[in-house]
C-alpha cells in the first residue's frame, strides 16, 4: 500500500512550486502543437514513455540510494546528478527541474513529522532506519546547484518510508497530470474530458513505472529523449506573457 506520505509528497499542493510549471505544455500550445483534448492525449503519451520514464527511474534509483549505507555519501548524489544532468540536454528542463527540486527540499524537512517520518531517523526500505538530516545534508551537498527534483523526491520517499516502486509510480502519474491541469488552465478544457485522456493513460503510467523501477547500474538507467520536448523547454524562456515559468 501505498503510504498517505508520499501522496502527500507528490501533491501539487505541496508548497514546493511545481503549480508554476506546465512540463512544456505552454510552448507547446503557443507552438500550435496543443490545441485541443486529442492533441493533448498525444502531448502527455510522449511526454510519459520519454521524460516521464527518465524522471521515474531516477526518482527510483534515489530511493534506493538513500535508504542504502551510502545514502549519506555526497559524492554518490553528485554522481546520481550528473547521470540525469546527461539524460536532460534542455537547458530549460535542467533550470526548471532544479527550480522544484530546490523547492521540494524547502518543504521536506520542516515537514518531515507531519508525513508521518522523524526527521532524523524514519523508517525506510527494508525496515531499516533512514537518517533523514544525513540524506539531505549529502543530497544538498552533492548538488550544490540545486538537486533535480526525482533525486529530491526519491529522497524524500525513502525518508517517508515509501519503495522504490511506489516512487516511480508517483513521478510517472506527475508527468501526465501536471502538464494536464496546466493545459485546462491554458485552453479551457472541459476538466472531465482532460480526466478522460489521463484515465486513458493509466495502463501506460504503470508499465512506465514498472519500467523505471527496475534495479539497473546508474550508467543504464532509462536515457529516452524527446527532441521536440527539448524545443519546446528551451523556447519557453523567450516567449511573454506567459501564466508557468517552464
Amino acid at each position: 500500500m501505498v503510504a498517505a506520505g508520499l501522496l502527500l509528497l507528490a501533491d501539487a499542493r505541496l508548497p514546493a512550486g511545481g503549480h508554476v510549471h506546465s512540463g512544456s505544455v505552454e510552448a507547446a500550445v503557443r507552438a500550435g502543437a496543443v490545441t485541443d483534448v486529442a492533441s493533448l492525449h498525444g502531448f502527455l503519451r510522449g511526454r510519459l514513455v520519454s521524460a516521464g520514464l527518465v524522471t521515474a527511474a531516477f526518482a527510483a534509483a534515489a530511493t534506493r540510494l538513500a535508504g542504502s549505507l551510502d545514502g549519506g555519501d555526497a559524492a554518490c548524489w553528485a554522481e546520481l546528478d550528473a547521470e540525469l544532468d546527461a539524460r536532460t540536454p534542455a537547458a530549460g528542463q535542467r533550470i526548471a527541474s532544479r527550480q522544484q527540486g530546490r523547492g521540494l527540499l524547502r518543504a521536506l524537512p520542516r515537514r518531515a513529522a507531519d508525513f508521518g517520518a522523524r526527521p532524523d531517523a524514519a523508517a525506510g526500505l527494508g525496515g531499516a532506519e533512514v537518517d533523514a538530516a544525513a540524506v539531505l545534508a549529502a543530497l544538498r551537498a552533492g548538488c550544490p546547484a540545486g538537486a533535480h527534483h526525482p533525486l529530491a523526491f526519491g529522497a524524500g520517499a525513502a525518508i517517508l518510508g515509501a519503495s522504490a516502486e511506489d516512487a516511480a509510480v508517483a513521478i510517472a502519474l506527475a508527468a501526465v497530470t501536471g502538464p494536464a491541469s496546466a493545459a485546462i488552465r491554458l485552453l479551457a478544457f472541459d476538466p472531465f474530458a482532460v480526466q478522460s485522456v489521463l484515465n486513458s493513460l493509466s495502463s501506460t503510467v504503470d508499465s512506465v513505472a514498472a519500467t523505471a523501477a527496475i534495479p539497473l547500474p546508474w550508467s543504464e538507467l532509462p536515457d529516452e529523449g524527446a527532441p521536440a520536448l527539448d524545443v519546446l523547454a528551451d523556447t519557453h524562456p523567450t516567449l511573454t506573457d506567459t501564466l508557468f515559468v517552464s
